[in-house]
């Protein structure tokens, strides 16, 4: 990789993390331009990747949203990334920083997921549910927050199980009841235990 001369960015000591400036700085573009050359070549070395894992965790929090969300996009793909910068882009708070991540990555941490499924929006949620690595406690909370269409995807999937936690966080929600519950009845996975539970919020043909 292309060696860049940059100044050192100031980091916060113990636990406590830079705080994200607002504001032009003397580090802008810095890190856009370090993730284009970073992307712009096929191979790197074992020094080249440790040097850009330092620079981009420490310039991240830093770094504009724009600026963000184009290294997301450009560093996603390339299979030399190192896996603690897209952990960082796929927890960013901003959606379309996080979004190609989390639509993309080959593996993310369940904590990752956990976050963004509760922060959604459903744009994020939808990435979520069509993870293979989306786990149960993940895939629970998209069926208790996620709206129609992102439901749906989760239900398309044939290998999610529905299992009764899963079917009771569905039925709690009446938008969600109303528009696929014949489906739930259809799949046996909403039976009439169920239905008498949720008696309140069925519509006349259930």
């Amino acid at each position: 990789m292309n060696r860049l001369s940059v100044p050192s960015p100031e980091v916060s000591s113990g636990h406590e993390t830079a705080p994200r400036q607002s504001s032009p700085s003397h580090f802008e573009g810095v890190l856009l331009a370090a993730s284009e050359l970073f992307a712009g070549r096929e191979a790197h070395d074992s020094r080249d990747k440790t040097l850009f894992r330092e620079l981009a965790l420490n310039l991240l929090p830093q770094t504009d949203e724009s600026d963000r969300r184009r290294i997301a996009c450009h560093l996603v793909r390339h299979p030399a990334t190192p896996p603690e910068v897209l952990a960082a882009l796929a927890a960013d708070e901003d959606a379309l920083t996080a979004y190609p991540v989390l639509r993309n990555a080959a593996s993310l941490d369940e904590e990752i997921l956990v976050a963004q499924a509760e922060r959604g929006p459903d744009s994020l949620r939808k990435a979520i549910a069509e993870r293979p690595d989306a786990g149960p406690k993940v895939l629970a909370i998209i069926a208790q927050l996620g709206g129609p269409d992102v439901v749906a995807l989760l239900l398309d999937r044939t290998d999610v199980d529905l299992d009764e936690e899963m079917v009771s966080r569905l039925c709690k929600r009446p938008e969600i009841l109303k528009r696929f519950g014949k489906d739930l009845v259809d799949r046996k996975v909403l039976n009439s235990s169920q239905m008498l539970t949720h008696f309140s919020r069925l519509d006349a043909p259930l």
